[in-house]
């Protein structure tokens, strides 16, 4: 089955290895997400794509490799 959530999405990051609950905390208790790139953990991240970083169109780069996602909608 597909399941659809309502909300937005404001980056994406993926790490070779589990984040400890205080690196979690670390990132999103200030309710507003920090750049991974700046983060303890950087050296476990795979893939980021932060999609506030980009000013539109259809391609968000990929800041850590050459993993850039294509978006079926514009970005706005």
């Amino acid at each position: 089955d597909i399941k659809y959530a309502k909300g937005n999405l404001t980056q994406i990051a993926f790490y070779n290895t589990d984040l400890s609950s205080t690196e979690v905390g670390q990132l999103y208790n200030s309710g507003v997400p920090i750049n991974h790139l700046e983060h303890g953990a950087v050296e476990n991240l795979t893939a980021y794509w932060d999609f506030c970083e980009d000013n539109g169109g259809s391609t968000v780069k990929d800041r850590v490799s050459t993993r850039d996602l294509t978006m079926a909608h514009n970005i706005k």
